[in-house]
Parts: structure tokens; C-alpha cells; sequence
């Protein structure tokens, strides 16, 4: 195969062997003035001077005398021309932080306006009488007309609001930023792109344009052009300097319903050129479109074909793995084989995909929201710092002193932290990280300074004579950076905060990582404007879907969309002509062409096959072959989960065997309910203790709500007894008790958050709401004991940690018991009888069809409420035996205010409840299931099972080991 620059190449040696070095060729981009000189080189066999070499806007910059300046340079001009005629005005000027994004925006479309030589005031122009726009603009046509009034209906003062009547003024106001721009840049001798294109259309106006030497300039591999473009190509044509290589197929040039073909239809017809269309699209090829889940397996699939392709000593520059996705870059990378040694890499690597951008992203968020903290501490949210200190580039400068930090967090329980925190710890990134900046300048020399230290320390670990990844992007964030800070330190007084910060953010957004290689040897790894006038014999091409390819996403502009149309600026046919003359251009001379499509959609924009791959399906004369790659997922393991009982598993359980010369391990109601929902959630954390880390509540949670009321209502009883000649609780002691109720919750949340309980608790956010709602539930179980009341209070969760009954069960022939705990909430003696209080906050059914089924196999099935009832009753019995009159009874706090509300725990229905009376009877059935459960734990044969109920995994924290998330 004869590439399409190695044709030009011969041609041009051939017509201008000898004079090469007076000639000048442009291109559409650089790349392919790299390709190309090589081909030259090859052609002329020879060692010669070579012509000059130019892509067309600097082509055009050179011509017209002026070169463009740096975007964040114009933005700050334009800010100067729109404060210029706000003031004339007198009107309000906003700040340059408002002003920012509008100025994009305005650069974007004052660029098109040049480029495509339209007048600024024609478009921007204040139209609201209908009648003004015959009158004004009678030389546009009819249809610009009815264009322009249907969009300033849409504004008519009946209708205008405050946002629209802004956005009038603006628009009113851009004809005469827009010039008050221009002569701003004029007197500083700079421009923007489309600027530099004006100029050279003027020049070429009024005949003043002179090439040097009029020396031939030949134009290589051109699609589409904007009007300043088209005037230079047909005024150097007329003067006989331009010469014309089209980098096209008869495919889709002849064909007029091609939309690849639009623009260079339009060229020929424009310049006149009379010259015979290649038809190589129509040769014959290898076509393979495959749908493939997800990207990482698009790049594991093309592994396989280059592997399957693979001659290990052939010249593997004739291969190219297109990218129009940059977030292929490198799951593709990683999966090239490793016998596959040169790689050339073409396209940049996004700033925002590396580890630095989430690291600075964090660092701005928080100093961001100290600047906004209306406290004179700012505060840092717990989650951003967190996630600042486990960044591996933070964590790996003083790992031990790092996890001593994040456990100092947990332990304290600190939702928001103030810089002060950090002041203990001597690690110098800290201080850089978390003092707060007031100035943008002192948030840019911070960042400096960071991405300097975070440099010296990678320094440390790698060969000095190369640069790691890590470090490669440190090093392109560092020089970006510094180069932002210096244009800006002029404008000091221009640069708010928030400015500096988006200014930022937009810096990360347009940042690429370059990555250097030899760009003429090995197989090619680029993005889509990089294939442009180069051929490649195989040609790979990933995540070919309608809205990766053509991309969805356009810059923003104020210029409608029915405008652009009608004045003829870029659209959205332009786009989509565009990427179609990309994509035929890409495959017209390509040998093999592998297409993967992504075959699960992962986002709004991402859609289905895109519509030129379909085109090429349906038709080209090509057969493809199209298949789908897939593998069958499961929402459940083929294969249930088993841990057998070894010897050792045996001896980790008998840890839970009463056993009076050890330290006590005892099982919970909780464990016992989790044994019988999945066995091997309750080996997981039970056997091996296999714990889920401790976690900040930054919202309370259900469980951690009601702990808090649960230890304000302890508090607040065992206080108040202590201070009683007895345990007796009358109603006269209720006015005092509901008293006392606000500083009890104050001491549980202090005692929950870890600080001193003698303070007042620092409420924030929910915390507030979460206060009201448990002094509400505090008042509703008080309201209840005063209507009962008199009562005595027994016990209040005491003896936590030693309280536990023994089960028997028989193991290996030899009598055992297995130790079972419980922390009953509340013991009281009421009516002479001894009553096992359990607080419920949520939900709590106290209904149950039988003792057995407690133990069922079904979890929907199990009362767990019951089950830990009748666990705490024989455990309180036990310990207690000279209390023989005993029973539970769930106080759940939702239903308490309820007239007809009843503490029991209920037989079959509400006719039968469980009292002092019937107690017994219940405990004797359940002691024995219970016994028998439990020696399923120590029985060998009986293995740690997954569970089948899927609902059970939904909050398991195990799910990911067993593949259940």
C-alpha cells in the first residue's frame, strides 16, 4: 500500500528535483508535515535542503504579520474593552470572576465571526422593531431575514425578564466590545486566530499581500475550509503560486448524498480544480465491527487480534490504534503485548484522568470552602481531607504518620476539622495543604509549592536520567502553572480568589500530558485529528459509538444555532460532515479495519453503533464480519461459597465455649441472627473477625440515632435514682425528669462524638434536626412512664461486658455451653413483676406465629426482634433466679403515643400476649431450638454456607468477597 503522502512526495521530487528547498507546504496539521518529511527524504534519495514546512495557521499568522496570544492573556483584554463600554454605558461592571466564563464564550465566537469574515453587526445587532430588520439588513436573504426576527420574537418586552433583559445588553454591547477589542490588541501587536485570518483576508483585499521570493506554495491534504482560507487559496491560485494536493476518494467525492464529500465538492467547484478522483476506498479489505462490554475490554479484544495478526518482525509503523476516546488511552496501553516494544504514543493524555488532578482538585475544594466559611476558623468537610491524606502521592511521604492522622479523625469522630488540626503533626505537605489562602496569587505560588515538593520526593525513587509517569505529570502541571502565574502577576488587582480557582479549572480541563517517543517508528497510538492525511495498512478503531464518534460535545456560543446556518458558520452538518470525511479518510486505503463498539452503554452521551459504521455496514460493496464479544454475566455465582470446619476454624470457635480460665468471647443476638441469615457472614466476622473500618457519621444513621437515645435515657435515669434515698420512680418525678432532657441528649452526643461530656456539644447540619427528633422521642417514652408510673428501676445496660447465660449444647460426647451475651436496655419492677425493656426507634413487629419459627430458614419469616427478647428474658433469668415473675416488652417509640398502644410481645395475636404467666412455656421450646442451632456452629460436618436470599447481601459488608455487589 502507497500511502497518500508518499504519492505527493514522489510527485513533488519529481516536479521539483533541485528546487526543493524554494518551496513552501502547508498542511492541515503538524503531524503531517512530520510524516511527510520522511517520505520526502525517501523520494528524493538524497541528502538536500528541505522546503519550509508550515500547518495553516501559522501559515497564516506568518502572512499576516500578527501571531495570537494565550487565551487567559485575551480574556483579561477583552475584560478591559467590556469594562470600557460598561462605563459609557453606565451600567454595572461585573467583577472579572463573573465575567470569566463570558469572556470564552466571546473569544470562541469572535473567532468563527474572523475566520468566516462576517461583520460583528450583523449578527449582534438590536433588532426588536421587525419592520428595522427589512430596512437594515435588506441585502440578506429572505430566509436570514425570517431567521434573525423568529429569534427576536422570542424577546419581545412583554416577555422580558431580568435574565433575559441582562443578556440583552450584552448582546447589544458585544458590536462594540468587539471592536474596542480589536484596537486594544492592534496597539499591543498581538491577536487571537481568527483576527490573524482578517487581516491576511484584508491584505489580500487591498493587494498588499507579498509572499517571499514568490516562491510556490503547495497546499497538501485540505477538507474544510473557512472564507478567509478559501480568499487565500484562490488568490494565490490566480497569482499561480498554489498548487493543490486532495487527500479524497471517488467514494464519497462523486457521490452527492457522501456528506464526507461535501467540502472538498465545494473546494474543486470553488478553485476550479479539474483533476481525476483515486478510487481506493473500493479496493479490497478486511472489515471486522465487534460490540465489546466496556471499555477494558475493547483493549483486551484488540490484544487478541495483534496477537493473532502478529509477524514479530515486521514493521508494525503500518498499524494504527485509533483513540476518539481519550479515556482509552491507557487501558489500551496496558494491554499491548509486551513483545511489542515500540510504541509511539501521538495524542496527549488528559490532565483531568491522571492521580495529580484529584489531589489539586481536592486541595482547591477545601481552600475554596474556607474562603466561603463564614466562621473566622474556616473548616475543612472530613470527607475531602480524608481523601486528600489517602491520595497515594500524600500517603506515601509518611505512610505511618498519615494512618496515625486518619485514625485521630475516626477516633474523635470529626465531621468538619479546622486548620489548626494539622498544626500537630511536623510533615511540611501538611501545612501546605490545609493553611488557608485568602489571595489567588498565594493559592498559585501553594500549588507551586506543592507540586514541587511531591516532584523532590518522587526524585528520590527513580533513575535521574528519566522521569516516571507520576513525575511527568507533576512536571506539565508545574509548567503550566507557573506560566498562568506569571501572565497574571500584572493583573493582581483583577485576580479575586474565585477567579484564580477557575482559572485553574479551566487550565486542568485544556491541560494534556505529552508523551515523547520516535513519532515514525512502531505501531501508532493516536487520537482522530492526528490520522488526518496519513494511512496505515491496519487500522484499529475503539469505541466507535453515536456520541464518541461524532462527538457530542461543541463549544458554547452565543450564536444560535438557525444563525450559524444561515451566515454559514460551523453547525451541526459542518460537525457531522466533518467527522464523516474523517472517518472514510481514515479506511480508504487500509487494508484490514477492526472496529469495537462499546456494547453497554455507560453514559448519556455514549449511544449506539455510531451512524458511519452503520453507513459502512449498509452501504459500501465491503462484507463485514460483525460479532458481538461478550462473556455471561450473573447477578449470582454459578457456585454457592463454602468454608469447611478445619481444626483450626473448630479452635477459633471454642473461644465462644463458657470456659472460666480465658477471657470470656460470648455471641450476641445479632450474631445469632446473622448465623441463621448467612453462615458465612457470621464466619467472616465472628471467626475470623474480619471487621469493616471504622467510618466518620457525618449524617447519623439509624443505628448511631439510636444509640444516642438510648444513652441519653440511661444517662438521665441512672443520674436521677442516684440522687433518691431508692430506686422508685413516682409521677411527682416526671416535671424534673423532662427537665433535665435537653442536657442528657447534649451528653450522649458528646459521649457518641468523642469529646468531653461535661462541654456542650457543637451541633452542625443534621445533627440539629436529629437533636429535635430524639428530644421528641425522649418526651414520648418519658410521657408513657409517668402515665404508668409508680415504677422501680432495677437496671440500666449495666454489666456490659460480663453478662452473658450459658446454652448447653453436647460436643464431641462431652457436655459444653456455649456463651451467649445480651445489654438489656432497661430492667424495672412494676406491678411486682420484673419487665426486660428493649428501645426500638424504627420499625418493631412484636408479633410472632411460633417459637420455631424464630429459627426459620427464611429470614422474611424470623421475628430477630422476638428472638433478642426471649434471648435478654433467659439471659436476666439466669443471672437472677430469685426473680422468678419476668417477662419483655418492646417500648417501640413510634407507636407509644398511640391510645391503644401495648409494650407486649404477643402469641398468634393480640389476644395472647407474653407475660409473667406464660413466660416459661416460651423460654422451654426456645431453649431447646436455640441449644440446637448453636451446635450446628461446632458440628464439623455442617460448613459456612452463602446464603441464597440475594436481599440479604444488599447490605452486607462482605458482598464484594463473595461477588455479590
Amino acid at each position: 500500500m502507497q500511502t497518500f503522502l508518499e504519492e505527493i512526495a514522489q510527485q513533488i521530487v519529481k516536479n521539483y528535483e533541485g528546487h526543493l528547498d524554494d518551496l513552501t507546504l502547508v498542511f492541515p496539521n503538524k503531524r503531517s508535515g512530520v510524516f511527510f518529511r520522511k517520505y520526502l527524504s525517501t523520494a528524493s534519495g538524497k541528502t538536500t535542503w528541505s522546503p519550509d514546512i508550515y500547518t495553516i495557521d501559522r501559515f497564516a499568522n506568518s502572512l499576516s504579520g500578527f501571531f495570537p496570544a494565550d487565551n487567559l492573556t485575551l480574556a483579561f483584554d477583552l475584560y478591559e474593552s467590556y469594562k470600557a463600554i460598561q462605563i459609557a454605558d453606565n451600567q454595572t461592571i461585573d467583577s472579572f470572576d463573573s465575567f470569566f466564563s463570558i469572556a470564552e464564550v466571546l473569544l470562541n465566537d469572535f473567532n468563527e465571526i474572523d475566520s468566516y469574515l462576517l461583520n460583528v453587526r450583523t449578527i449582534f445587532h438590536n433588532l426588536r422593531d421587525i419592520e428595522e430588520i427589512n430596512s437594515t439588513f435588506d441585502s440578506l436573504t429572505k430566509q436570514q431575514q425570517e431567521v434573525i426576527k423568529e429569534f427576536w420574537r422570542s424577546f419581545s418586552p412583554e416577555k422580558e425578564s431580568e435574565q433575559k433583559r441582562r443578556f440583552m445588553n450584552l448582546w447589544n454591547q458585544i458590536p462594540r466590545i468587539y471592536e474596542h477589542f480589536q484596537e486594544h490588541l492592534l496597539k499591543k501587536n498581538y491577536s487571537y486566530q481568527g483576527l490573524s485570518y482578517k487581516f491576511l483576508s484584508e491584505k489580500i483585499a487591498d493587494s498588499s499581500l507579498q509572499l517571499t521570493n514568490n516562491q510556490p506554495v503547495i497546499f497538501i491534504g485540505f477538507n474544510d475550509l473557512n472564507k478567509s482560507q478559501e480568499q487565500l487559496f484562490l488568490y494565490l491560485k490566480k497569482t499561480e503560486q498554489a498548487h493543490f494536493y486532495w487527500d479524497t476518494d471517488a467514494y464519497y467525492h462523486e457521490d452527492e448524498k457522501q456528506e464526507a464529500g461535501i467540502y472538498l465538492r465545494k473546494n474543486f467547484k470553488l478553485l476550479n480544480i479539474q483533476e481525476k478522483i483515486p478510487a481506493n476506498f473500493t479496493q479490497k479489505k478486511e472489515i471486522e465491527v465487534y460490540g465489546v462490554p466496556l471499555r477494558v475490554a475493547q483493549s483486551k479484544a484488540a490484544s487478541y487480534f495483534l496477537e493473532k495478526y502478529a509477524n514479530k518482525k515486521k514493521s508494525w509503523e503500518k498499524t494504527a490504534l485509533v483513540l476518539p476516546d481519550e479515556q482509552m488511552l491507557f487501558p489500551v496501553l496496558n494491554a499491548i503485548p509486551d513483545w511489542l516494544s515500540e510504541v509511539n504514543v501521538t495524542m496527549g493524555y488528559p490532565f483531568v484522568q491522571t492521580p495529580l488532578y484529584s489531589l489539586l482538585t481536592n486541595f482547591l475544594n477545601i481552600q475554596l470552602a474556607a474562603q466561603l466559611s463564614k466562621n473566622q476558623t474556616p473548616l475543612y468537610y472530613h470527607q475531602t481531607i480524608i481523601q486528600i491524606l489517602q491520595h497515594p502521592y500524600v500517603e506515601s511521604i509518611d505512610k505511618k504518620l498519615i494512618q496515625k492522622i486518619l485514625q485521630d479523625i475516626v477516633n474523635q469522630n470529626l465531621t468538619y476539622l479546622p486548620a489548626s488540626f494539622f498544626g500537630q503533626y511536623s510533615l511540611p505537605i501538611l501545612k501546605l495543604l490545609f493553611t488557608p489562602l485568602t489571595e489567588g496569587i498565594a493559592l498559585l505560588s501553594s500549588i507551586l509549592d506543592i507540586l514541587f515538593l511531591l516532584y523532590t520526593e518522587k526524585r528520590q525513587f527513580f533513575d535521574k536520567g528519566k522521569r516516571s509517569l507520576d513525575e511527568e505529570y507533576i512536571y506539565a502541571a508545574y509548567t503550566a502553572i507557573n506560566r498562568y502565574k506569571v501572565l497574571i502577576e500584572d493583573r493582581v488587582n483583577l485576580l479575586e480568589y474565585q477567579t484564580a480557582v477557575k482559572i485553574l479549572s479551566q487550565l486542568f480541563s485544556g491541560l494534556k500530558i505529552p508523551f515523547s517517543g520516535e513519532p515514525l517508528g512502531g505501531i501508532q497510538l493516536m487520537g482522530l485529528l492526528e490520522t488526518r492525511n496519513l494511512d496505515f495498512e491496519t487500522v484499529i478503531l475503539f469505541n466507535m459509538n453515536e456520541g464518541i464518534f461524532p462527538a457530542a460535545n461543541r463549544p458554547p456560543s452565543f450564536i444560535p444555532e438557525s444563525f450559524r446556518h444561515n451566515f454559514s458558520l460551523p453547525n451541526l452538518q459542518h460537525h457531522d460532515s466533518v467527522y464523516a470525511y474523517y472517518f472514510y479518510r481514515l479506511i480508504q486505503r487500509a487494508k484490514r479495519i477492526i472496529i469495537f463498539y462499546n456494547s453497554i452503554i455507560e453514559s448519556k452521551q455514549e449511544k449506539e453503533l455510531s451512524r458511519y459504521v452503520q453507513q459502512l455496514l449498509l452501504e459500501s460493496p465491503h462484507k463485514a464480519i460483525e460479532k458481538q464479544l461478550s462473556q455471561q454475566i450473573s447477578a449470582q455465582s454459578t457456585s454457592t461459597i463454602r468454608i469447611e470446619k478445619s481444626e483450626a476454624v473448630l479452635e477459633k470457635l471454642s473461644d465462644y465455649l463458657i470456659d472460666k480460665s480465658k477471657k470470656q468471647k460470648a455471641l450476641s443476638a445479632s450474631a445469632i441472627n446473622i448465623l441463621m441469615d448467612c453462615s458465612l457472614q457470621f464466619y467472616f466476622r465472628y471467626v475470623v473477625q474480619l471487621y469493616k473500618a471504622e467510618e466518620i457519621e457525618s449524617d447519623i444513621s439509624l443505628p448511631v440515632f439510636g444509640i444516642i437515645l438510648h444513652a441519653a435515657m440511661e444517662e438521665l435515669y441512672k443520674d436521677f435514682i442516684s440522687q433518691k434515698a431508692d430506686n422508685k420512680i413516682v409521677k411527682e418525678d416526671f416535671k424534673e425528669l423532662k427537665k433535665r432532657i435537653d442536657s442528657y441528649i447534649d451528653r450522649a452526643f458528646a459521649l457518641q462524638y468523642k469529646t468531653d461530656k461535661d462541654n456542650k456539644f457543637n451541633y452542625s447540619g443534621s445533627q440539629l434536626i436529629v437533636r429535635e427528633v430524639i428530644k421528641k422521642y425522649m418526651n414520648i417514652v418519658i410521657s408513657y412512664d409517668e402515665k404508668i408510673a409508680p415504677f422501680e428501676i432495677f437496671s440500666l445496660e449495666e454489666d456490659k461486658k460480663s453478662n452473658f447465660v450459658g446454652i448447653p449444647i453436647l460436643l464431641n460426647e462431652q457436655n459444653e455451653q456455649v456463651a451467649v451475651k445480651g445489654i438489656i436496655d432497661r430492667v424495672d419492677k412494676f406491678q411486682g413483676n420484673y419487665r426486660i425493656i428493649d428501645y426500638k426507634t424504627g420499625k418493631a413487629h412484636k408479633l410472632f406465629k411460633s417459637v420455631k419459627s424464630l429459627f426459620s430458614e427464611q429470614s422474611k419469616n424470623r421475628n430477630k426482634i422476638v428472638l433478642q427478647s426471649f434471648i435478654y428474658t433467659l439471659l436476666f433469668k439466669q443471672n437472677y433466679p430469685q426473680h422468678p415473675n419476668v417477662y419483655p416488652i418492646i417500648y417501640n417509640v413510634r407507636e407509644m403515643p398511640q391510645p391503644d398502644f401495648l409494650p407486649h410481645l404477643h402469641f398468634k395475636s393480640l389476644e395472647t400476649p407474653v407475660n409473667q404467666t406464660n413466660i416459661n412455656d416460651f423460654l422451654s421450646e426456645f431453649s431447646d431450638l436455640l441449644s440446637k442451632k448453636l451446635q450446628e456452629i461446632f458440628d464439623s460436618k455442617i460448613p459456612f454456607e452463602q446464603t441464597e436470599e440475594l436481599a440479604i447481601c444488599r447490605w452486607c459488608p462482605y458482598q464484594k468477597i463473595c461477588g455479590r455487589d
